[in-house]
């Protein structure tokens, strides 16, 4: 987190370690915790949380005096899927989502990108949206973050067309998770950095900490944060465990 101010590390720390159920001074070391899910609810898995150089492994509470042991064998050096899978119990684990990369921008690091036809979105513009969301699949759509109307968007529009939009929730009040979605036919053109880099300087003028999830498979999209200045700063690994058998 080189680039970003003290303040905004503050602010990623403390909302992190609120929904884990740790302190918040664990992310200024270099070690592992296992706790029992909090902000994660009945989540029927485990999910691994780097940031920095340490590690958070949340655990659903009845297994954590079996898996909190083991999975305090892992380190941020070597955060990998073969490793949470071989401690959790390859034999237990349905799937596995990530590694999830979370990047933070603030104005400190901010490189905005100017470009023509990109606004805010009204809800005049709802069929224009769903025209998009028609042209996307649904798994891309979804893991744009499932755009809607009513959320902070914004657009990039040519020839009265939207091919791209970027928009965020709002997480524990005080970060702005991004979602960014183009048109397949106009993708690779820059257009999603266009409307992600708008979006973000709206979030920071309404005193939110802009955030940008994506799986590390998906080179572009780690692209399009890192060309806007983002921070590339922490890494999820999600273990989703098999029904426990019925009695």
């Amino acid at each position: 987190m080189q680039r970003l101010a003290q303040s905004t590390i503050s602010v990623v720390t403390g909302c992190w370690a609120d929904y884990l159920g740790c302190a918040s001074e664990h992310f200024q070391s270099n070690l592992t915790l296992a706790v029992p899910h909090l902000g994660i609810g009945e989540y029927h898995g485990v999910f691994v949380f780097r940031l920095g150089e340490s590690v958070v492994a949340s655990v659903p509470p009845p297994l954590l005096s079996t898996l909190g042991p083991r999975l305090k064998q892992l380190d941020a050096v070597s955060l990998v899927p073969e490793a949470c899978i071989r401690l959790v119990g390859e034999a237990v684990v349905e799937r596995v989502i990530g590694p999830a990369s979370y990047a933070y921008a603030d104005v400190t690091s901010l490189q905005p990108i100017a470009s023509p036809g990109v606004r805010l979105l009204t809800l005049d513009d709802a069929s224009l949206l769903e025209h998009l969301r028609l042209a996307c699949s649904e798994a891309d759509w979804k893991e744009a973050g499932g755009q809607t109307i009513d959320l902070p968007l914004v657009g990039q529009f040519i020839g009265g067309q939207l091919i791209a939009v970027a928009g965020y929730h709002v997480w524990w009040g005080c970060l702005a998770h991004i979602g960014v979605i183009v048109h397949p036919a106009e993708r690779g053109q820059g257009y999603g950095k266009a409307v992600a880099g708008r979006l973000v300087e709206v979030a920071v003028s309404r005193d939110l900490v802009p955030q940008y999830r994506a799986l590390e498979v998906n080179r572009a999209s780690i692209g399009i944060a890192t060309a806007l200045g983002f921070e590339q700063c922490a890494t999820s690994i999600a273990l989703r465990l098999k029904p426990a058998p019925v009695a």
